[in-house]
């Protein structure tokens, strides 16, 4: 998961939230003047499973969209880095060379 994925998914948990609990508090304060009501329980786990799904979704949409309007020469440049990036995790791409120091001389 890349920082991107995690900054949309929490800032769709947490739009999710704030509208639920102004839904809620609207409802209430009908009744009885406003008043703050905050998901508890059963309606809490469903804003917060609501609110994964939908920012995975919706960061789903926008990767296929940043996709679709790249140049063919972006996608592929993108694929290359990719996969160097997964060889060098599984570290197929590591240097058997063992380090050396050259020392320069020192030029006056």
């Amino acid at each position: 998961m890349n920082k991107q994925t995690v900054i949309i998914i929490t800032a769709s948990t947490a739009l999710g939230f704030i509208g639920d609990v102004l839904t809620y508090s609207i409802a209430a304060s009908k009744q009885d003047g406003f008043k703050l009501h905050v998901p508890k329980g059963k309606d809490l786990a469903l804003v917060l499973i609501s609110g994964i799904v939908g920012g995975y979704l919706i960061d789903l949409a926008v990767k296929k969209i940043s996709r679709a309007a790249s140049t063919e020469a972006e996608n592929s440049l993108d694929d290359a880095v990719d996969s160097a990036k997964a060889k060098i995790a599984k570290g197929e791409l590591a240097s058997n060379m063992v380090p050396t120091i050259v020392w320069m001389p020192k030029v006056a």
